[in-house]
């Protein structure tokens, strides 16, 4: 495991890192044969928040190599080996991969935790020309009502249905890097991404 340098980060997970890489979902096998269709190549892929490494192991399955981060040392632990993943304890918002080089970057339960213009930047200069940024995220369950209302309250879940009805009910996105950006992401005010669709995890397009 890589250590480029001791990130300061809100650590909520490390006292039960091995509950979580016992009870952690696994995500659906369609995604990513769905993320490793859409990007350019299947060289790199990234995987920034990787906790302990259940999206990176997938991935290693579809690219020839894997870097996955994760700032907490008892997360990284408990990531099981594998010899396409290489493990780095460091930030999402600091990449220790070469400009250009990413065909894939993923962050798979855990973009509400980034700085997102510090790390929208980095993912720019790490992603090559054409190369894919994808999120995902979980969305509410739904029992009854009643038991919704306990849950989430009316209030909530009045701003989810807000918040989701644009995206058709989208539980991720993905966005494709366009070249000629700036070192800072800019590119004449854009943000250097454009969206190249939403998918629901598990019932992913062609």
């Amino acid at each position: 495991m890589a250590v480029t340098s001791a990130p300061a980060f809100k650590d909520h997970f490390s006292g039960q890192s091995q509950a979580y890489r016992r009870y952690r979902p696994e995500y659906p096998p369609e995604l990513f044969d769905w993320l490793a269709a859409v990007a350019p190549a299947r060289e790199l892929a990234v995987d920034v928040a990787t906790g302990s490494g259940q999206a990176a192991v997938a991935l290693a399955a579809r690219f020839r190599r894997v870097i996955a981060s994760e700032p907490s040392a008892a997360q990284l632990a408990e990531a099981p080996p594998q010899p396409r993943v290489e493990y780095r304890r460091e930030a999402a918002e600091s990449i220790s991969a070469e400009r250009g080089s990413a065909d894939l970057l993923v962050v798979a339960q855990a973009a509400h935790w980034l700085e997102w213009p510090r790390f929208v930047a980095e993912a720019l200069r790490v992603l090559r020309p054409g190369g894919v940024l994808a999120f995902w995220t979980y969305g509410n369950s739904h029992v009854t009502r009643e038991i919704d209302r306990l849950v989430a309250g009316e209030a909530l879940d009045e701003a989810c249905r807000k918040l989701t009805r644009p995206r058709a009910g989208a539980r991720g996105a993905a966005a494709r890097a366009e070249g000629d950006h700036g070192d800072d992401g800019s590119r004449g005010g854009h943000t250097g991404l454009s969206a190249s669709g939403c998918a629901r995890t598990g019932a992913c397009p062609p």
